[in-house]
């Protein structure tokens, strides 16, 4: 551990450029090692789709409370913690439905069914048709435990849920996603053990044309591919000159 601290130290003192995935990021390096990191850094957050896909967005669809879990069932994904959380959405909202997507499903059934899941399905999907498996979920969960490596991360899911239309629930201990998503309505930052901020948007009617534009303009800024590569660019010219 500390011969890796070390070699982190170093490589942090003698880099020209650092990239990181968020400014909770940044600011832990510069305190860890008491660096001044900012000026030869750069901060992109991590993402796998750059476009919000605006063919299944209608009211229909977001009259029906449909929940979704995409991912593995690997311990930092925080599935019984999810499971939990759908468990006391499902016992208020009668018609709550959870769709699971993950390559483990056997394990993923077994522990819906040990949990008193009522209302669910267990399927796999490759990526490129994920969309279509998304085109009818109202919200997709992004729970996370509250520790370092968590508040410092920028899940992908995130911007998978948003191109899909599908309304993130997502842990405020993601720093990040606190910072830049809080203001916007069709969002649901949830606490810890706490699952009153899901009722709260359950009760609400969905503008789905709003919706669509705040996602929009996530993916002209936050989300925006162009936008990196030119950024990154100018400070990769700067150092070869």
């Amino acid at each position: 551990f500390q011969i890796l601290r070390l070699c982190e130290y170093l490589t942090l003192c003698i880099s020209k450029f650092n990239l990181f995935v968020s400014d909770r990021m940044l600011e832990h390096y510069e305190k860890t090692y008491k660096l001044r990191l900012r000026k030869k850094s750069f901060v992109m957050p991590c993402f796998n789709v750059d476009t919000l896909d605006t063919s299944n967005l209608c009211e229909e669809r977001y009259n029906q409370n449909v929940f979704c879990y995409v991912g593995s069932l690997a311990a930092w994904q925080c599935f019984p913690k999810t499971v939990e959380l759908y468990r006391k959405i499902e016992a208020a909202v009668p018609d709550a439905f959870l769709k699971v997507y993950t390559s483990d499903q056997e394990t993923a059934k077994n522990y819906l069914k040990q949990a008193g899941i009522k209302n669910y399905s267990v399927g796999f999907v490759t990526q490129d048709k994920l969309p279509m498996a998304l085109s009818n979920c109202k919200f997709g969960f992004i729970i996370r435990d509250n520790i370092l490596v968590n508040n410092v991360a920028t899940p992908t899911k995130m911007s998978t849920y948003l191109s899909c239309g599908v309304i993130p629930i997502y842990s405020d201990c993601i720093s990040a996603f606190k910072e830049h998503f809080s203001h916007y309505k069709y969002f649901v930052p949830v606490s810890e053990n706490s699952c009153a901020e899901v009722m709260d948007k359950l009760c609400q009617k969905i503008d789905v044309s709003a919706l669509a534009e705040e996602y929009e303009n996530l993916f002209l800024s936050y989300y925006n591919t162009q936008y990196y590569i030119t950024e990154i660019s100018k400070r990769l010219q700067i150092l070869l000159t």
